[in-house]
This record gives structure tokens, sequence and C-alpha cells, in this order.
């Protein structure tokens, strides 16, 4: 059984501010009597700076938005209920791009490696839905053409 009980930021973000404490160490050693050329590590530096500022600020957008529209909206119980049979399944690839399909009663979910609320465990990294015909009652939050899985409990399989 899964159920979405917390919405964790995505560890993405530390790449972002990696780059923006280098940036501003960069900044801050402009004066620094081994530097070469103090004008090039200042335009590093502030380049550095404000691109991970640009990143930390779309990824920190993203997330409240999938916080308010989506984990949310689960936790108020504005979400649908669906019980069946897994049909379709698609496995993505152990360490490959992309993620888990399947089918349950013509609709269409996906789970595996991504960003965002719900569920994401892959079958090939150990995850609940892993074959076709399990019997399951999944939870979902329909979301910018993404139904994104709060719960699921496997009947029987």
């Amino acid at each position: 059984m899964y159920n979405c009980k917390h919405f964790f930021i995505t560890p993405v973000i530390l790449i972002p501010l990696a780059i923006f404490a280098f940036g501003i160490y960069c900044l801050l050693n402009i004066k620094n009597p081994f530097v070469i050329s103090a004008k090039r590590i200042f335009v590093f530096g502030t380049l550095c700076t404000l691109i991970s500022l640009i990143a930390i600020s779309a990824i920190l957008f993203n997330y409240i938005k999938e916080y308010k529209n989506v984990f949310l909206e689960y936790k108020k119980g504005n979400y649908e209920e669906i019980e069946g049979y897994v049909s379709e399944l698609e496995v993505a690839p152990f360490l490959g791009s992309g993620t888990d399909s399947f089918v349950i009663d013509d609709k269409k979910f996906n789970s595996g490696i991504d960003f965002g609320a719900g569920y994401k465990r892959g079958a090939a990294y150990g995850g609940i839905i892993n074959k076709n015909g399990l019997h399951v009652k999944i939870k979902y939050v329909p979301y910018e053409d993404t139904l994104h899985i709060m719960y699921i409990k496997i009947i029987d399989g």
C-alpha cells in the first residue's frame, strides 16, 4: 500500500544551490591576491549567482504550484477514486529514462522517475504496480493532463 502523507521538495534544488554558493564564494574572493583577473572572477561569480537564482526560482515556483494544486487538494478530499485491474503495463528500464505507464478502466497512469507530487516508484525499482492483472484501488488528483497517484492499495494480486 502507498499513501502520500508528505510532499518534500525535490533534491534537484541542491544543484543550483551549490552553484549559487560557488558564485557567492567567487564574488567574496575578488580581492584575493592570488586571483589573476578580478574582472573575470566578478563576471563568472555574477553569472553563476544570477543563473542559479533563476533556476531556484523556477524549481520553487513549480513546487509551490504542485503543492497547492495536487497535494493540498488530496488532503482536502478533492480527488477521484478508481478500482480495477492493471492492464497495458509498460515498465521503464532500470537505470533508463522514462516512466512506467499502465491503464485501469480506460484511465492511463504514469509512475516512475519523475518529480512532483504523488507516487513515483517504477516497477524496476520495487514499485507496487509491477504486473498486469493486479486488482488495485487508486486515489488520484488530475492536474495538467496528468493523473497524480496519491494512494494505491493492492486488493488482490
